[in-house]
């Protein structure tokens, strides 16, 4: 796919007329499926914000916020996996009509000194009879596309910008009726087209008991953004993808039990909605500290919100169900890093651990280079006294067995942070700051121990307590940043009308967890300090997360209100 690909897939507006094929009744298996509807008709009777996810779709901020252009608006390569999800959402938010995209896999290809995965992609949009029409003399033009080949007795068009050499090179387009289709993958285009084969060889959502039951229970209202994707492999990728503790915890979460996902994003009057749910079949074992959550009155888990920051999350958690008998893997995983540290999990640990879980994420300019995203974790030990003694107690045993270090100090106010080795329970790629963080605590090598000296990124955890909680990371910088702002008064929680409005929808109702994320200081930093240039994008994202009954299973929801 190169330029003249955009400028002829972008010249396709749409509004309502004759339907083709539907994705969700034909492609087999899809690893994500994504729906939009309709702009409906202006009419006095149709609320205004009614078109609202589109328009933060169509707007060039967003490009900027994804890095899709940069600030000359230079876009990728569209044969980059950048350049892919760039079209995706120039064609997601420039097509008026009803569209339907699937993803059904992801394609190695090699893009100058890169290798990138190229996801494999099906996408349909509805077209007006009048531009129908016009795309009919599009494919008419030998400069921009040829005949390809007839499938069930339809014509296809092959762009004439290619990768013929590449996987997912070939962009393969036809119009049923006055709907367009899209792909660069034959099997796609064979589904959409050719009669269909016997129910049982054919795996489509319209047949799939997750799709609808998940569907039915979001009840999405008009113009919302649907997802949803096949959990057991998506979150493999999502997995894969991220890094440092983040990226660890989602791995020992065991979310991935869950067997499907459905997402929304949806329009309201006061900004956007966004609903997440997570469906656990029936005696679902999850396999990760997702089993020790328990559900709280929300006004529990408030006061613990981080507030530091761009804010963060909060967790109701119960320690005794993680060292009982569900969650084995993160149990054993727990286990086996604590006895390298030479503590016993249930003896030193569990009795003196709290209910409370929190990642708070912080936002760290770079001096002159890329800003980027950083997170501090804790956990809420039962009194300020259990956290020191907890903390000592590892002091003691890492240091004897050589595989931690308390780190110098610059100043006596500076946090005491000890740091571990992990010995490659836990290798992520890294984020590791260059230079010493601020706060004292320098980014040096620990003196001694196995593997001292060896630059082997985020080989290593940072761990600190502040009052009664103790906090971890990867980075030392963001442990010091924490502490600085407790110094400076500025951990208070931020009580304001957007959390209490959530806590009122909420009620007397249990929930799992809160957030509260502000990302104003990044959209700062992305365009210039100017807050015109993303003024059509939500920067305040708060909501909760909780467990519902569905049948002998449960799904895990998650909730959040966005707004400017």
């Amino acid at each position: 796919m190169r330029a003249p690909t955009c400028a002829l897939v972008l010249a396709l507006a749409a509004t309502v007329a004759a339907q083709g094929p539907r994705l969700v009744d034909r492609i087999d298996s899809p690893l994500v499926y994504l729906a939009l509807d309709a702009v409906p008709a202006r009419t006095p009777s149709a609320p205004e914000h009614i078109g609202s996810v589109r328009r933060m779709l169509a707007d060039p901020a967003l490009d900027r916020l994804l890095g899709f252009a940069s600030g000359g608006d230079v876009r990728p390569a569209p044969d980059s996996a950048t350049g892919t999800l760039a079209l995706l959402k120039d064609l997601i938010a420039k097509t008026a009509g009803e569209l339907e995209l699937a993803v059904t896999g992801f394609m190695p290809v090699q893009h100058g000194d890169v290798r990138v995965q190229v996801p494999l992609l099906a996408f349909r949009a509805r077209l007006s009879t009048a531009e129908a029409t016009r795309m009919h003399g599009v494919l008419a033009d030998v400069a921009r596309a040829r005949p390809h080949r007839r499938v069930g007795g339809t014509e296809t068009w092959a762009l004439a910008a290619r990768v013929p050499s590449q996987p997912a090179g070939q962009v393969e387009v036809t119009l049923v009726d006055n709907d367009l289709v899209v792909t660069n993958s034959i099997v796609a285009m064979d589904e959409l087209l050719l009669p269909m084969t016997t129910s049982a060889s054919r795996r489509v959502l319209a047949g799939d008991g997750r799709f609808q039951s998940l569907r039915e229970r979001l009840a999405a209202p008009p113009g919302s953004l649907l997802l949803f994707g096949d959990w057991p492999r998506l979150g493999n990728r999502l997995g894969a993808l991220a890094d440092g503790l983040g990226g660890d915890l989602l791995e020992w979460s065991g979310l991935g039990a869950a067997s499907a996902m459905m997402a929304a994003l949806s329009p309201g009057e006061a900004g956007l909605t966004g609903t997440m749910l997570l469906s656990f079949p029936r005696s679902a074992a999850i396999d990760g500290w997702f089993s020790a959550v328990q559900s709280v009155p929300a006004r529990a888990l408030s006061d613990s919100l981080p507030a530091g920051g761009l804010g963060g999350l909060v967790l109701a958690m119960d320690p005794e169900r993680a060292a009982g008998d569900t969650g084995v893997r993160f149990r054993e995983l727990i286990q086996d890093v604590l006895d390298d540290f030479g503590l016993d999990f249930r003896r030193q640990v569990l009795g003196r651990l709290g209910q409370i879980g929190a990642m708070q994420v912080m936002f760290a300019p770079a001096g002159g280079g890329p800003s980027r995203l950083r997170a501090a974790y804790s956990l809420r030990a039962r009194s300020r006294a259990a956290a020191r003694e907890l903390f000592d107690d590892l002091v003691r045993s890492t240091e004897v067995r050589r595989v931690g270090s308390v780190m110098p100090t610059r100043d006596r106010r500076d946090p005491k942070v000890l740091r571990l080795q992990l010995h490659g329970h836990a290798h992520p790629p890294g984020d590791r700051p260059h230079g010493p963080p601020p706060g004292g605590v320098p980014d040096g090598p620990p003196p001694g121990g196995p593997g001292a000296g060896r630059p082997e990124p985020h080989a290593d955890l940072y761990l600190s307590v502040l009052d009664d909680v103790l906090l971890f990371a990867y980075d030392p910088a963001a442990i010091a940043q924490v502490h600085e702002e407790a110094r400076q008064g500025n951990r208070k929680n931020r009580r304001d009308a957007v959390l209490g409005t959530t806590l009122q929808a909420v009620g007397d109702g249990k929930v799992a967890g809160l957030f509260d994320l502000d990302l104003t200081p990044v959209f700062a930093a992305a365009f210039g300090g100017n807050p015109q240039d993303w003024s059509g994008i939500p920067a305040r994202h708060l909501g909760y997360v909780d467990l519902q009954k569905d049948g002998d299973g449960f799904v895990a929801r998650l909730r959040v209100s966005s707004s400017r």
